[in-house]
């Protein structure tokens, strides 16, 4: 099987991008649902993560990924937060019902009410939204 995810010119050295490519590629081994997800991902996705001042872009095209340290095309769904709450998105509860009542859930709603997580593209691409969760989850 060829590498789904690969790294862009100067991603390499970024801590950030290589924990989100671990934990794609795990998720990516369970197969299913979420490789499925990975499979019709097809818009760009920014995250700047402001208590460390990292931003990458996840560059999503037929089936692979490519993590840049840079923003080489405009992104269509951006993520601006904080560390911890990038943890948090990465546990998002997406089965049923329980998407309601999830904790994790519920404090990633009250953060994008404070402001504390912005999420640009969400009423544009709200399916690519749904796919990079489970993705990431």
């Amino acid at each position: 099987m060829p590498e789904m995810v690969t790294f862009g010119k100067g991603a390499e050295g970024s801590p950030l991008a290589a924990v989100l490519a671990q934990l794609i590629n795990h998720n990516l081994e369970k197969g299913g649902a979420r490789l499925e997800a990975f499979r019709k991902l097809s818009s760009p996705v920014y995250f700047k993560v402001t208590d460390v001042g990292v931003e990458i872009l996840l560059l999503f095209k037929k089936g692979t990924l490519t993590i840049h340290s840079e923003k080489p095309v405009k992104p269509a769904i951006s993520f601006i937060t904080d560390s911890e709450t990038l943890l948090e998105l990465t546990n998002i509860n997406l089965r049923g019902l329980k998407m309601l009542s999830d904790k994790n859930n519920r404090n990633l709603a009250r953060k994008v009410l404070r402001g504390e997580l912005k999420i640009k593209g969400l009423l544009l691409h709200p399916l690519e939204l749904l796919r990079l969760a489970k993705v990431l989850s």
